[in-house]
């Protein structure tokens, strides 16, 4: 992945003083094995804070490329002393790669993620839960399907299982700003350059049906020729059990505002539902 060229590294002031977009750009070539061939520009890579007076919680921390700049964006919006949780989405690199970085330099007090796997062993450094409690002085929390980490009293995200996935991997929801985070689902929107805005909204969405399909088949290739119906029935329940005004992807821009998430949605069940026929 190439760096972008100099431009604002602001972080996004998604929903005002609750919800912001940090993280950069990578130029698309062939290091994003995720993004269909033939796509140009540049491919936006995430991760989210969420803020209330009495906590703030990161979900997923970004890549390496970008750890000056997410380090900078956190220590401008909360300082380097705040109690901070992280959410890992997945325990890959593009979600958890500045981990040793941010536990270092910030005050993080729990590491939370789904499921039994150790997303620590993807760091020699990180390896076992007693090295990551001696050296950080952070415990990893483990939450459950249907669980959720709190923010701060009253503001929870709930851990959503996802079957449109590769390895393990959880979406988090956030009611509190109606903010679905999609880990790698719904980064189909990659920017023209690198001064265009990382988030889609009704005023900037051109994204069309065969982009969507693109993306999906590419970074989801076992659709490819799979029997969809119950994909497509527990997508579905997600959606129906939850008001969404924001998808949040790792990779991909923000798609903001209820008619910008309700025509995605539709995008991709359309492509689920070839499939299926």
């Amino acid at each position: 992945m190439a760096p972008h060229p100099p431009v604002s590294t602001k972080p996004t002031e998604l929903v005002p003083g609750r919800l912001f977009r940090l993280g950069g750009l990578a130029e698309i070539g062939d290091g994003i094995s995720w993004v269909a061939k033939g796509v140009t520009g540049y491919e936006p890579i995430n991760c989210y804070l969420l803020l209330e007076e009495g906590g703030a919680l990161l979900v997923d921390t970004g890549v390496p490329l970008h750890k000056q700049t997410v380090a900078a964006q956190l220590d401008g919006l909360i300082g380097r002393e705040r109690a901070t949780q992280i959410f890992l989405t997945r325990f890959e690199a593009d979600c958890l790669g500045n981990m040793p970085t941010l536990t270092a330099d910030f005050r993080i007090s729990a590491v939370n993620g789904g499921g039994n796997l150790n997303p620590f062993d993807f760091f020699d450094d990180l390896s076992t839960d007693e090295q990551l409690r001696h050296d950080y002085q952070v415990e990893k929390v483990r939450i459950h399907p249907g669980g959720a980490v709190e923010v701060a009293p009253g503001r929870t995200v709930e851990l959503v299982v996802t079957p449109l996935r590769l390895l393990t991997t959880f979406w988090g929801y956030d009611a509190a700003t109606k903010t679905l985070f999609t880990s790698d689902s719904f980064g189909h929107a990659q920017v023209a350059t690198a001064a265009t805005t990382p988030v889609i909204d009704s005023s900037n969405d051109t994204i069309t049906l065969d982009q969507v399909r693109e993306h999906l088949l590419t970074k989801f290739e076992w659709l490819r020729g799979a029997e969809t119906e119950p994909l497509i029935e527990e997508v579905d329940r997600i959606f129906q059990s939850h008001p969404i005004d924001i998808i949040a992807p790792t990779t991909g821009s923000v798609l903001m505002g209820r008619d910008v998430v309700e025509r995605h949605i539709a995008m991709v069940m359309t492509v689920l539902g070839e499939i299926k026929n």
